[in-house]
């Protein structure tokens, strides 16, 4: 017992009883850079937090990573055996490549990265969206009306 006081003791006189910051913040405060000088903190053009309607559940997210879950999600439904009616397999393949594209375009554009690091970044994220989409069996005709959502508000961001 004597030793929990004392250890105690010894820390809130040496100020661990609060947060500690290892600079003070000031105005002159700046993002930090890796070696090149360049921002490790990605600037991704956002889907506004308030978004409503299908664009909902993306509210705060990078719209690369929105694109992203529609090539995964049409991914895995074009192998799915419930497909609503006038849906082919091939028509949501096609519209899984085309956000790919989209996703790949938007990122690129967003951070300011080549190609081959946007495919790197995007990868991981198509096939984790494949494989979730496949888990959860998400009706097919649900994920079309965000992604057409997510489609149109990407293209007026131009």
């Amino acid at each position: 017992m004597r030793k929990i006081v004392a250890l105690t003791a010894i820390a809130l006189s040496l100020g661990l009883g609060s947060p500690t910051w290892a600079q003070p913040q000031s105005a002159d405060f700046r993002l930090p850079e890796n070696w090149n000088g360049d921002s490790i903190m990605p600037e991704d053009k956002l889907v506004p937090r308030d978004a409503s309607g299908d664009l909902q559940g993306f509210g705060g997210a990078a719209w690369w990573q929105a694109l992203a879950f529609c090539a995964g999600s049409l991914h895995a439904a074009a192998s799915g055996a419930t497909l609503p009616t006038g849906v082919t397999p091939q028509l949501l393949r096609s519209a899984s490549t085309r956000f790919e594209t989209a996703a790949l375009r938007r990122l690129q554009t967003d951070r300011g990265v080549s190609s081959v690091l946007a495919g790197e970044i995007l990868a991981s994220d198509i096939e984790f969206q494949v494989t979730t989409a496949t888990e959860e069996r998400r009706p097919v005709a649900a994920d079309m009306a965000r992604c057409n959502a997510v489609r149109a508000a990407n293209a007026a961001l131009g």
